[in-house]
């Protein structure tokens, strides 16, 4: 069986360093993947750069958005880079 857990981008206060340290434990805790959301109107993390984080102090567990709000990035090319960076930067997980 397969458990994901999720990145706690979008609590209030999350630490820069908290959410690294998240990131971390869970993959060594063995979770299958780190998840976050995107949200437009709290003071979360902007997803893409969070998972960018995550995929820098992870090795093995898979990221994923389980909300992007792909409409609201009406520049489709830099949005494109941006994904690609990131599965680039985690080596396709």
């Amino acid at each position: 069986m397969e458990i994901g857990i999720g990145l706690p981008a979008a609590l209030p206060g999350a630490s820069g360093s908290a959410m690294v340290e998240w990131a971390r434990r869970a993959e060594q805790r063995g979770f299958s993947t780190l998840g976050v959301i995107d949200r437009l109107a709290y003071g979360n993390y902007e997803p893409l750069v969070a998972l960018a984080a995550a995929a820098a102090v992870t090795e093995r567990i898979r990221l994923t958005t389980s909300i992007l709000l792909a409409p609201l990035r009406t520049n489709h090319a830099l949005f494109a880079k941006q994904v690609t960076s990131l599965d680039r930067l985690s080596e396709g997980r």
